[in-house]
């Protein structure tokens, strides 16, 4: 059987520790349920006899819940695909049926989704901004400034995204070709003037004889984030569930090997041009 898995509930210890998965099939269905250690049953029940609970830990009795030794990916799985062979393909009892995907983290997702709209705004409308003061952003130092705080928005939105799993390795079409990424690169080019380039240093983060310098653009740092974010942005506006699982699983991965690094490069270059006055 075809599936994907979701790990709701954090973690904290495998041995002694529940959470709740959820298992979505191709079609849409999805069914919940409830692995727990047993460990973690002999930890709750004693707990329930200071607390009074459940008899005063007398009994332990809850609908779609699985016992298992330890809990992690390669143990729900194969729990699953057992239940399956030795139940026909069904996934009930032992799992409920789900009103719909879950969402790891709607909060995460919703907090991403807005910092990038304002990001990916700010730079469509980059000759044409106001302060909160109301004042034209017309100049390097108010641009930068401004852009400033929407990078290191969409920064920490980025690092809060959920990890999700997707089936396949096909990655979604944008719709942003390179002729479009470069009319955006040179608008924000035009508008950051002779404060575009920096020094960076390039390969490796770990220090060696081998590291050497070269000349980053802050221009090219935006427009990539831009692409990177803008694109995904378009097809989650329309998207379905299982689809928007997809966009958050790319968005994710783009910011740890890609856009991420291009945020904190350009952001790490405006700080010395605004914040330390060389401007």
């Amino acid at each position: 059987m075809t599936y994907t898995l979701h790990i709701i509930d954090p973690i904290d210890n495998p041995d002694d520790d529940n959470c709740d998965v959820q298992v979505t099939l191709p079609d849409g269905r999805a069914y919940l349920t409830n692995f727990i250690t047993v460990k973690n049953l002999t930890t709750l029940m004693r707990r329930w006899q200071i607390s009074g609970e459940h008899g005063g830990g007398l009994h332990f009795s809850a609908p779609g819940t699985i016992i298992v030794e330890r809990l992690d990916e390669t143990t729900f799985r194969e729990v699953i695909d057992s239940i399956v062979d030795e139940q026909a393909g069904r996934l009930t009892p032992q799992f409920t049926p789900a009103h719909g995907p879950v969402d790891l983290d709607t909060r995460a997702v919703d907090a991403f989704v807005a910092a990038a709209r304002e990001f990916c705004e700010t730079v469509e409308q980059c000759d044409r901004l106001f302060d909160d003061d109301g004042n034209a952003v017309t100049d390097p130092a108010s641009f930068l400034r401004y852009i400033l705080r929407r990078l290191a928005a969409l920064y920490t939105a980025g690092l809060a995204l959920p990890e999700v799993e997707v089936q396949g390795d096909d990655l979604l079409l944008t719709t942003m070709s390179h002729e479009e990424w470069s009319v955006v690169c040179r608008g924000l080019s035009d508008i950051i003037g002779k404060y575009n380039m920096y020094w960076t240093m390039l390969d490796s983060p770990y220090v060696s004889k081998d590291d050497h310098g070269g000349i980053g653009t802050i221009s090219d740092d935006l427009a990539d984030t831009y692409r990177d974010v803008k694109g995904r942005l378009d097809i989650w506006d329309s998207a379905e569930p299982d689809l928007r699982q997809q966009v958050i699983w790319e968005w994710r991965f783009n910011f740890v090997y890609h856009y991420g690094q291009h945020i904190l490069d350009s952001m790490r270059a405006i700080h010395r041009f605004v914040l330390e006055g060389y401007l």
